[in-house]
């Protein structure tokens, strides 16, 4: 299939060769188009390729070009770009969504990879900065803090703005924490926020509706891209099976309802944003089921989300484990005891 619209042919045939293998029942459906944009510098044209699956989708397989990343935008009128992909390294495929458009065209914008050294910052609540050293039993650890012995040696983590008790109101309310953003202008942001919008106590100073939680996170993204860094969204650390507040009260459905509430509203915007996504709250909750009730007490702290220094280490792992290739290779070595 190729770009028919005239308007844009002659433009599309100097950009791209568009291939596709979509079934024709799909074609009833919605028309999905791609080219390949590159810069004028140092490149030439490309095909990406789209891919009709099984399960009635269409992937676009985006061929490897060594020594660069591309960001993957698309559009239904040529005039208003929206990020589909911060990065991508290929070769790779990705799932062509259609956000309620009959028709979307896609776009792969070439950049140079990344050379070091790096910044990868965390933005989180205290389940990723830990602390908490004046309690007793005294302090829980921050899978964000377990993430530095992970880290290449070009890797600098940055997680000066990452605090316990950190809300979306509150980030904002710091200029602080986006100032520190904007001048160290991170290759890779991890954000980990909602436990405190949700759930704390101060609930004048840190709470926030749904509606307002969406729009925080918007403009923490937002952020991260002006400053030309990729946004990671982290959902939820999950409760620990049959757990307890720090106050002894045993944790409810009505709480472990809000916070998959707010760990839904992470998941459907990455999707809407097109940033990646890492899903915690799955993840790390099957991981609890599978342990021992004397597994799971080494993993966690003295309430139901905080966790201990191996608890961190672990879900640290988990974390590298799930980003990207392309980011896990360059930013870490996948091993805390590697040189």
């Amino acid at each position: 299939m190729r770009i028919m619209n005239a308007r844009f042919q002659q433009r599309a045939k100097r950009r791209a060769t568009v291939r596709s293998r979509m079934a024709p029942g799909f074609r009833t459906l919605a028309m999905l188009l791609a080219f390949f944009a590159v810069p004028a510098e140092k490149s030439s044209a490309q095909e990406i390729s789209l891919i009709h699956t099984a399960e009635g989708g269409v992937d676009l397989h985006i061929p490897e070009r060594p020594g660069q990343w591309f960001r993957l935008e698309w559009t239904s009128n040529f005039l208003d770009w929206r990020i589909a992909r911060d990065s991508i390294a290929g070769p790779t495929e990705v799932e062509a969504v259609r956000p309620g458009r009959n028709v979307v065209f896609y776009r792969a914008r070439g950049f140079p990879e990344p050379a070091g050294p790096f910044v990868v910052a965390v933005v989180g609540d205290s389940t990723a900065a830990g602390d908490f050293p004046e309690q007793d039993p005294p302090r829980v650890f921050g899978w964000g803090d377990a993430l530095m012995p992970f880290a290449n040696s070009e890797t600098q983590m940055l997680m000066t703005t990452a605090e316990p008790g950190l809300s979306t109101k509150t980030f904002f309310s710091s200029p602080r924490l986006s100032k520190i953003l904007s001048q160290f202008e991170p290759e890779m942001v991890l954000i980990q926020l909602g436990q405190s919008d949700e759930f704390s106590p101060l609930v004048e100073l840190q709470a926030t509706s749904i509606e307002e939680y969406r729009a925080n996170l918007n403009q923490i993204i937002d952020l991260v891209r002006e400053r030309n860094g990729a946004p990671v969204l982290v959902t939820l650390l999950p409760f620990r099976p049959a757990g307890r507040w720090a106050n002894g009260r045993p944790i409810s459905e009505e709480d472990k309802a809000r916070q998959s509430g707010r760990s839904e509203v992470i998941r459907a915007l990455a999707v809407e944003r097109g940033t990646y996504l890492i899903d915690l709250h799955q993840i790390v909750g099957n991981f609890y089921f599978s342990l021992s009730h004397e597994e799971l007490g080494n993993l966690t702290a003295y309430d139901a989300h905080h966790l201990s220094e191996e608890g961190a280490e672990t879900v640290a792992d988990l974390v590298v484990q799930s980003l990207p290739p392309h980011f896990r290779n360059l930013f870490f070595h996948g091993d805390p005891s590697a040189p």
